[in-house]
């Protein structure tokens, strides 16, 4: 095998598949339908939601910068990653199945519930979310076979998110009939036990095989020191959290959109259906990466979400076929991005130990995990706040400036938020240089192993 490429196998990229997947199913409930089930359903103001979200959110960053450090200083017989996925698939289940019950309490008694079940899933989401970023600088070191993971990820994470957004509110109303919170009780139960076995999968296929030139665990100074110096590391940590604006203030809008400014409830299924576009799109993430880079393939996608935001606007609440095309083409970008940013953040890696010699994938990905969350702060409190803004009333007939809220929610925010982002990935210039630094790590790799006293034979990661 070529010196850099390390073997994957199958059943891994499999197991990682369905941990994205097990992800997904849950991070799907929250950035799309959990503001509709706050204010519809637990009966919460959105200005308290909007308030919510961002200040949760924001105090959220202090803890995750912490829990990469200690995923970095994490040794276990099972890796330092591995383990995470293990220790993480039952409390996902059981906080995400709590987080939809509506307590028998006044407002203020649901809203002190809501923060703390709410901080609690978005804690475990963000730890195993971290996990299953961190576990690809380790599971290989060669570049096609990263994208490859990447777009497997994407693949399998767009499914379980299709899936929840096109079948939750069928399977509310199946299985709760005229009772919403039971019904998203129940969803939930399922999506939480799919979650465990998934995760529980991740683990059991994973395997951690690259070594870091400076095997000892790294002082927390100087790991955060290595991060001011790791400029592609920052460019995408902009990207991620614009993007999650995007994502998130397009996506918890759309039932309000289609219920109130489209008039057809009935189409929600639908909508969310055209979702399948981005399964194509993170397919076709990694033919496009091979000729035109990483950047510019994510750039392409940025091209498609705001045309077919664009292709929304044109068609206005009238056209069912600009709406229904223009979410196709939305999704279809959307997969190319989720499926680039994937070897990205790995490539980010590897530059910050060539650069700086401090191999920290925990604390890098700790940091983008923070740039997740504070852009789907920023997002789900700017739609509770415009519809706050706007006078919106639940379960009723909207103003004139409850609909143009909802709409710029919609379309307007992700529309700028998506041009935004490709100013901030134009600075990204890191494919030109990757192959090199892979090369030169490799050795260094190679001669710290020469210079060990009991290196034996050569292991996996010299390859």
């Amino acid at each position: 095998m070529p010196a850099g490429r390390i073997a994957v196998s199958r059943w891994e990229k499999l197991g990682y598949g369905l941990g994205l997947a097990g992800l997904n199913l849950i991070l799907t409930i929250v950035s799309t339908y959990l503001l509709y089930f706050y204010t519809d359903v637990a009966g919460l103001r959105a200005a308290s939601v909007g308030s919510m979200f961002l200040v949760s959110r924001l105090l959220g960053c202090f803890a995750y910068f912490g829990v990469g450090i200690v995923i970095d200083k994490t040794r276990t017989r099972w890796g330092k990653i591995r383990p995470y996925f293990l220790w993480c698939a039952a409390p996902l289940a059981a906080v995400a199945m709590l987080t939809v019950l509506v307590p028998p309490f006044g407002e203020v008694g649901k809203l002190i519930y809501a923060y703390v079940t709410y901080n609690l899933l978005n804690l475990i989401l963000t730890v195993a979310g971290l996990a299953l970023g961190a576990i690809v600088p380790c599971m290989t070191d060669h570049l096609g076979v990263r994208s490859q993971l990447g777009s497997i990820g994407a693949f399998f994470g767009i499914a379980a998110l299709l899936t929840v957004s096109y079948a939750t509110l069928p399977l509310v109303r199946l299985l709760g009939g005229n009772d919403t919170a039971a019904g998203f009780r129940l969803a939930m139960v399922l999506y939480g036990m799919l979650a465990l076995i998934f995760l529980l999968g991740t683990f059991i296929t994973s395997r951690e095989r690259i070594k870091p030139v400076r095997p000892e665990a790294i002082p927390m100074r100087e790991g955060l020191a290595s991060l001011a110096h790791n400029f592609p590391w920052i460019t995408l940590v902009l990207v991620s959290a614009t993007f999650w604006i995007v994502v998130i203030t397009h996506s918890q809008t759309t039932v309000y959109y289609l219920r109130y400014n489209v008039g057809r409830p009935d189409l929600v299924p639908l909508i969310m259906a055209t979702l399948v576009a981005a399964l194509p799109g993170s397919l076709c993430a990694l033919l496009a990466t091979r000729t035109l880079g990483k950047r510019n393939t994510m750039l392409s996608g940025c091209l498609l979400v705001g045309l077919g935001l664009l292709v929304i606007v044109a068609g206005g609440p009238g056209s069912i076929f600009a709406l229904i095309v223009g979410n196709l083409v939305y999704s279809f970008g959307k997969g190319i991005i989720i499926a680039t940013f994937i070897p990205m953040a790995a490539d980010t890696v590897d530059y910050g130990e060539w650069r700086t010699t401090v191999w920290a994938p925990g604390l890098l990905y700790g940091g983008m995990s923070i740039a997740v969350n504070v852009g789907m702060g920023i997002g789900g409190a700017l739609s509770a706040w415009l519809l706050s803004l706007g006078t919106y009333l639940p379960n009723a007939v909207q103003a004139a400036s409850s609909l143009h809220a909802i709409a710029w929610s919609y379309l307007w925010v992700p529309l700028i938020a998506v041009t935004v982002m490709a100013a901030w990935l134009l600075t990204y210039r890191l494919d030109a240089k990757i192959v090199g630094i892979k090369a030169e790590l490799a050795q260094r790799r190679f001669h710290t192993r020469e210079l060990e006293p009991d290196s034996g034979s050569r292991s996996e990661s010299a390859l």
